[in-house]
């Protein structure tokens, strides 16, 4: 699923029973589904790494991988990731 979202980042788009990928600007589907993601986020509000996984569909261990590598921005409090709005918007806009 990383792999998917990070094309998805980059702009990339795999069409369906095709392996190669398509390369440039986003698909009318894929603007939709990012502003769409964009609406679902509260940017004042803090979000568990299962909340992440599940808006971006990928386990929560990957989001929680994220956090460790970097790539997206997390704060530890009581021994558990918490992830600020304002930081997953970040992370979908960036690249």
């Amino acid at each position: 699923m990383w792999k998917k979202l990070k094309m998805w980042k980059m702009g990339l788009t795999r069409k369906q029973g095709d392996n190669k990928i398509q390369g440039g600007k986003e698909s009318r589907e894929e603007a939709l589904m990012r502003s769409k993601l964009l609406e679902k986020i509260d940017k004042d509000r803090l979000y568990t790494p299962k909340e992440v996984a599940e808006l971006f569909g990928v386990d929560p261990t990957t989001v929680r991988d994220w956090i460790r590598k970097g790539k997206l921005k997390g704060l530890k409090i009581g021994g558990r990731y918490k992830i600020e709005g304002e930081a997953l918007l970040e992370f979908i806009k960036a690249e």
